[in-house]
């Protein structure tokens, strides 16, 4: 298995469960139309919404940074979405201690005790079932991104897994 590789499917894992979380209200064309007037990228909005070329292949795609910040910004700003509360996935929240061995293989134990305790406080913060939606999605954008202390590190972990993964629809 590649250096990386646990890491890149959890953040694989992570933005699958903004999209499934996304998808839901997609139901209200109100807030449908909202969120694609904010966005503008649409093969974004597709993925979203489980259109075109990534609803076909049925692959989970890695969001970039440019796209988890146009996607708070939407869900931020957008009118009607203040109301929405987060769903939990509370599995998904666990499975990041899989992830810690492997991070502390390949880094120094600092590294993994930060990103660990930062995993911990991020699914805390999601297993609020009254957590409003905004905040959800920037708290898993926080964690895909590897927001804490050990950036750098979990950076180039990350990237590791990504120069050997060879999925041909993922961003990363």
């Amino acid at each position: 298995m590649a250096i990386g590789a646990k890491l890149h499917t959890f953040d694989l894992e992570l933005c699958g469960y903004i999209r499934s979380v996304i998808l839901e209200q997609f139901a209200d064309r109100d807030l449908r139309q909202t969120l694609e007037e904010d966005l503008s990228d649409r093969s974004l909005i597709e993925y979203l919404a489980g259109e075109g070329a990534s609803q076909a292949s049925h692959e989970r795609l890695l969001l970039n940074n440019a796209e988890l910040l146009e996607l708070e910004s939407a869900v931020e700003n957008a009118a009607g979405w203040g109301k929405l509360t987060w769903s939990p996935y509370l599995q998904l929240h666990a499975r990041h201690v899989y992830v810690i061995p492997e991070i502390q293989k390949h880094l120094p134990k600092a590294t993994a005790e930060d990103w660990a305790s930062a995993s911990r406080r991020w699914s805390e913060i999601l297993s609020d079932e009254n957590l409003p939606l905004r905040e959800g999605v920037a708290t898993v954008a926080k964690w895909i991104r590897h927001e804490c202390s050990c950036f750098p590190f979990m950076q180039l972990l990350s990237m590791s897994a990504a120069a050997s993964h060879s999925c041909s629809f993922c961003q990363c």
